[in-house]
């Protein structure tokens, strides 16, 4: 077409009167694509050659900081993915190892991958671990605190949805009634401590007694938590958890029957039930109106005890194992939900 248009019109440029075909743009840029995508490994590793997934998985979390950007290429029967190192003293050999060498030429020693998540949290910046306010923002720095809430302030689905939107004005105070913003200076709680709901540790222990006495019933305590559960819609996961605690103090209490027995150890075991379904239920609660939560057993966030059973007391380094669980495993923006009258000692119990 382009010839033809020529001949017919010998005075008009030839830039002017060639018509460029599509599919033949279309071709070059392939063409090119891949010309690129050739030349780019020889620059780039490219793991997924060699190594299967799980190979590639650990590479990538046990070296991460050894991975520069990566590209993607996509077609229509397979996908590449290119790793760039950063230098080029870095490669990865053919069993899925970190190979490299140090500036005067011995081998780097692998970081474990606990040495590398601790390396990757103290890069993160203030901002992101949403400890202080953003510079020029008007928002106040919030205040880290520990709350605590006893039984009679959780006896039931009211005062726990009282309790629970109280720790939200606290974190995101309401502004004032004319609308200006709150001059409250908001909190954020890394730790809201629960007791059992209402009367629950007093009906604990009537229930151990009359199991001692050859009848078992905690039907009242059944009705009270998931009766809760199903008051605010709680998901399915927590209420199964709560059901899963009750069946399980059923069970021990069917087996004090049986032996007779009711030691300072069971009783221990016994009364734990209460706290074990309140904060389950507290931290649900609050995940339901906008406060992020997660519930905690004493000793998920380093509590421990001696082994006087019924009067134990905190071990000496009880603190220290507090202060590392929170600041190593605890998001700070999420609220830990805790137990707060029981604890594990050194060999796992309760």
């Amino acid at each position: 077409k382009s010839s033809s248009q020529q001949q017919h019109h010998p005075n008009k440029d030839s830039c002017t009167t060639t018509m460029v075909d599509p599919l033949s743009t279309a071709l070059l840029m392939t063409l090119s694509l891949l010309l690129l995508a050739a030349v780019a490994t020889d620059a780039f590793v490219s793991p997924s050659q060699h190594y299967g997934r799980q190979q590639l998985t650990k590479y990538v979390v046990s070296n991460h900081r050894r991975l520069g950007p990566f590209h993607i290429i996509d077609n229509a029967h397979s996908r590449q993915i290119l790793y760039m190192t950063e230098n080029d003293n870095e490669e990865i050999d053919e069993t899925g190892a970190y190979a490299g060498t140090s500036s005067d030429g011995t081998i780097e020693e692998e970081e474990s991958p606990t040495e590398v998540i601790s390396s990757y949290k103290s890069k993160i910046s203030p901002r992101r671990t949403g400890t202080e306010a953003r510079p020029g923002s008007s928002a106040q720095t919030p205040i880290d605190v520990t709350m605590k809430f006893g039984g009679s302030s959780l006896a039931n689905a009211e005062r726990i949805d009282h309790v629970a939107n109280l720790i939200k004005d606290r974190t995101n105070p309401p502004p004032n009634e004319d609308g200006s913003p709150s001059g409250e200076n908001p909190v954020r709680p890394r730790a809201v401590i629960c007791s059992a709901m209402g009367k629950t540790t007093n009906s604990l222990l009537a229930a151990g007694e009359m199991a001692l006495e050859g009848r078992v019933d905690i039907e009242a305590l059944r009705t009270l938590h998931l009766g809760t559960c199903r008051k605010f819609d709680i998901p399915e996961r927590t209420r199964n958890d709560v059901k899963k605690l009750l069946d399980e103090c059923e069970d021990m209490l069917n087996g004090v029957r049986l032996i007779q027995e009711l030691s300072p150890k069971s009783l221990d075991q016994l009364v734990s039930y209460g706290e074990r379904c309140s904060v389950r239920i507290m931290a649900a609660r609050l995940n339901q109106i906008g406060v992020p939560a997660q519930a905690f057993d004493a000793w998920d966030v380093g509590v421990l005890t001696d082994d006087t059973y019924g009067d134990a007391k905190l071990l000496p380094g009880t603190i220290a194992s507090i202060k590392e669980r929170f600041d190593g495993r605890v998001d700070p923006n999420v609220v830990a939900v805790v137990t707060g009258f029981i604890g594990h000692n050194t060999k796992g119990k309760i």
